[in-house]
């Protein structure tokens, strides 16, 4: 097992939802990182080595909306794989380790829980973003020797994230102060696991010594759409009607996810910490 003070960690994509809680999270830790993204006008080629340490490289850079990877295929495979290329060279070149945030990878019709011996499938651009991302780190590692740890994450959610998400897009409508709130289907269940949860899983990556394996972060409970607004609802206590659009279909969307997190439990002693209605709570609390 590592300490942290060993350790040189480059976020790549540090300006995002999930670079973005890290880099507080990190602080907190007193975890040494530098920052890479777009936003910043800073690429991981501007980031130093530290020959003395562990290179950790965390790679987030991606663009992540699965509906709008249909609309601009050709931007989504150019920005999502060149952007991981980047790390890996960068890992190739300077003795470094990745840990890839992947996606969900299972397509419709997944064995309930999935555990990460199911078989992958994307189901649009983006997952297949995803998919090749994952097998360029199993061939750096072959070809390179560069080591590397996927984290499949599921429905991740949390203060900051981007309306685009269904939680995120509910509390900046009651934010808005919206009364009647449209909601799309409200059939589809989910996997929802918290951002806190999520950063402790890196930093438990960061800081034990395993490699070349992949993992789901996931909570291992799932919710209909319609019960995440219930939650919500209870918890806001705000006087709020959903309006469900019970015949919206989603291109390339999948009906129920479930993980199964037994594999990263036993190799890094993670356990998810939030329930959906904590972590929902913690969120209305913070607003």
């Amino acid at each position: 097992m590592n300490d942290f003070s060993n350790c040189n960690v480059i976020i790549n994509g540090s300006e995002g939802f999930v670079g973005t809680f890290l880099k507080k999270d990190f602080s907190k830790l007193g975890i040494s990182f530098q920052c890479a993204d777009i936003k910043l006008n800073k690429s991981i080629n501007d980031c130093k080595s530290d020959n003395e340490k562990l290179n950790f490289v965390v790679h987030l850079a991606a663009s992540i909306s699965p509906s709008d990877s249909f609309e601009s295929p050709g931007e989504y495979y150019k920005n999502n794989i060149y952007s991981l290329i980047e790390s890996l060279e960068w890992c190739r070149m300077n003795n470094a380790k990745i840990l890839f945030f992947s996606s969900y990878v299972y397509g419709e019709n997944a064995s309930i829980p999935t555990s990460e011996k199911e078989k992958t499938k994307g189901h649009n651009p983006y997952s297949q973003t995803k998919l090749i991302g994952e097998n360029l780190c199993h061939s750096y590692q072959r070809d390179f020797n560069v080591p590397f740890i996927i984290f499949r994450p599921f429905n991740v959610y949390g203060s900051g994230q981007s309306n685009q998400f269904i939680i995120s897009s509910i509390f900046d409508q009651i934010n808005k102060g919206l009364t009647q709130i449209n909601i799309q289907n409200p059939y589809p269940k989910r996997d929802f696991i918290y951002i806190k949860d999520v950063s402790e899983a890196v930093s438990l990556a960061i800081k034990n010594d395993v490699s070349n394996e992949v993992f789901n972060l996931c909570s291992g409970t799932n919710y209909s759409i319609r019960e995440v607004c219930e939650i919500i609802k209870s918890i806001s206590q705000e006087n709020i009607e959903f309006i469900f659009n019970e015949n919206f279909e989603r291109k390339g969307d999948v009906s129920i996810t479930l993980g199964n997190h037994s594999k990263i439990s036993s190799a890094l002693d993670w356990e998810p910490k939030y329930s959906l209605e904590r972590g929902i709570n913690e969120i209305y609390s913070s607003k």
